[in-house]
């Protein structure tokens, strides 16, 4: 099956034509990605999930499927006990379904010898420093990719430093049991004053891994506002600053609505109200704008209030810009909330959360690369953080006779696709646009067509057949989200649209284009 992925990408406002999977591991579902390639010019969010020919898909399978059960062994405590040795996914499972083929994983203790055998005692949790060999099979009609991949993982997972922020010279009762928690959770918990200049902040914030913000101290979020490491946050009064919102409210409350499970930080929970501390206690919400790039994890239970969400490193702030890292607003805080109340539920929330802002996100995205084309300045960027490509980019256009845009893409030969489902475009031009795209080469004036969902002109088949020549459009009614596709069999190339992605569904772009 494909879940839709999001991406979130910056562009600066230009001219006339702009351009998960959930893995379910037994009782385990998270968040992955089977391989991406998008583009875009302009401040776009996308969601996206594509593969291309029958070998590249089957090996995306099996990339994203090993990358991603390597980062829950990396981030979950207790994986050796909650994990067999042997099949976590089956072949023949009902859900290892993903973009038309299919995956399976298996986890062995052991090494591997020089005759590439596996050699281990069988057993997972009887030694917690024993290496475990990870194989993942990507299928698709007919072809099959192996990738394995021998690791040593700890049992207690991760160990990251935790810069916790003073509001005096001394720690107070309320402090320490705050601090008190996150060492209980395998924190290694450092100090520092919020009256401390910037460079001691700064020199402080490239030794640790994240910082949490208790609702016992206030400003200082201009201090760590860009700050590269991950920020959790309990003060509602760092909202403004940090870029989740512009306002806020509190209320009383016990429990929050969980209302996505595909997010690393909520993975491990059900949706529908969870009760997180064992007395009513002080709960925040965001309020006024709400950033365009904040992933919703819990709303106040009976209204659509947001109380916990993120932020993915370069996702767009409330007030437009983008985040310097990831960043996390609890849903409890207030200078009277008693961080021993917090049942076993909340704490593996406050642990989750914490593990997410201190993990560092990669650039990855299995084969994928990103790329300006046309442009130099200001550079574009894109990151992989859990499950989604952010894209930070410019350019003025994919139009005319050159491109300016952002390119996220992989060398191909032979037939094949791409398949996108385009979830959302920020309209900082009627022609800004994402989607899917074949391409010659990476020089400006390439050779290209392309499917796009554009903000306010529907979705737009667009070529340039002849290099450094015109470009060519064919209108189509749509709007995000929907789905474009370009198919390629030999020299010809067609494109499709579709608003459910589903077989017997896709329409005709436009004709078809030999290349």
């Amino acid at each position: 099956m494909t879940r839709a992925l999001t991406h979130q990408i910056t562009k600066r406002p230009t001219r006339h034509r702009g351009v998960a999977m959930v893995l379910v591991l037994v009782a385990l579902a998270m968040a992955t990605v089977i391989g991406l390639s998008f583009l875009n010019t302009q401040s776009t969010s996308t969601g996206i999930a594509q593969n291309v020919g029958k070998q590249t898909r089957a090996r995306g399978i099996a990339e994203s499927a090993l990358e991603m059960t390597i980062d829950h062994i990396r981030t979950n405590s207790n994986w050796r006990n909650d994990k067999i040795n042997g099949a976590w996914v089956d072949s023949d499972s009902s859900n290892n379904q993903l973009d038309g083929g299919t995956f399976s994983i298996l986890v062995e203790d052991g090494t591997i010898n020089a005759a590439g055998q596996i050699v281990g005692d069988a057993d997972l949790a009887n030694n917690n420093t024993d290496n475990v060999v990870v194989t993942a099979v990507g299928y698709y009609k007919g072809v099959a990719h192996s990738i394995r991949a021998q690791i040593t993982p700890a049992s207690s997972g991760p160990q990251y430093n935790i810069l916790y922020v003073l509001e005096g010279a001394s720690a107070t009762s309320a402090e320490t049991a705050r601090i008190t928690v996150l060492q209980s959770l395998g924190y290694t918990v450092n100090t520092i004053v919020a009256s401390a200049s910037q460079d001691s902040f700064n020199t402080q914030m490239v030794s640790n891994d994240a910082i949490y913000v208790s609702a016992l101290v206030d400003g200082i979020a201009g201090k760590i506002v860009n700050s590269g490491i991950g920020i959790v946050t309990e003060q509602v009064d760092t909202y403004s600053t940090l870029g989740f919102s512009t306002s806020y409210s509190t209320y009383s409350q016990n429990s929050i609505d969980i209302t996505n499970t595909s997010h690393k930080i909520t993975t491990a929970q059900s949706t529908g109200d969870v009760i997180i501390t064992s007395s009513t206690q002080g709960f925040n919400k965001l309020s006024g704008t709400i950033a365009a790039g904040i992933t919703t994890l819990a709303e106040q239970p009976s209204t659509s209030s947001k109380t916990l969400v993120a932020l993915a490193k370069g996702s767009v702030m409330a007030n437009g810009s983008n985040t310097a890292g990831r960043r996390v607003a609890l849903p409890w805080g207030s200078s009277q909330f008693d961080i021993t109340a917090l049942n076993t539920t909340g704490k593996d929330l406050l642990k989750s959360a914490v593990n997410w802002a201190a993990a560092t996100p990669s650039e990855g995205g299995g084969p994928w690369t990103g790329q300006d084309i046309g442009y130099t300045s200001p550079a574009g960027s894109n990151t992989f953080d859990a499950g989604v490509f952010t894209i930070n980019a410019a350019g003025n256009d994919i139009w005319n006779n050159d491109d300016e845009f952002r390119y996220i893409y992989m060398p191909v030969t032979g037939n094949g696709e791409l398949v996108a489902r385009v979830t959302s475009i920020e309209n900082t031009n009627g022609w800004a646009k994402a989607g899917v795209m074949i391409r010659e080469s990476l020089d400006d004036d390439s050779r290209h067509v392309m499917t796009v969902v554009t903000a306010s002109n529907g979705v737009a088949y667009q070529r340039r057949v002849n290099t450094g020549s015109s470009s060519y459009h064919t209108h189509n009614n749509g709007s995000a989200p929907y789905w474009v596709k370009i198919v390629r069999n030999g020299d010809e190339i067609r494109g499709y649209l579709s608003t459910s992605g589903n077989e017997g569904t896709w329409n005709a772009a436009g004709d078809a284009i030999t290349l």
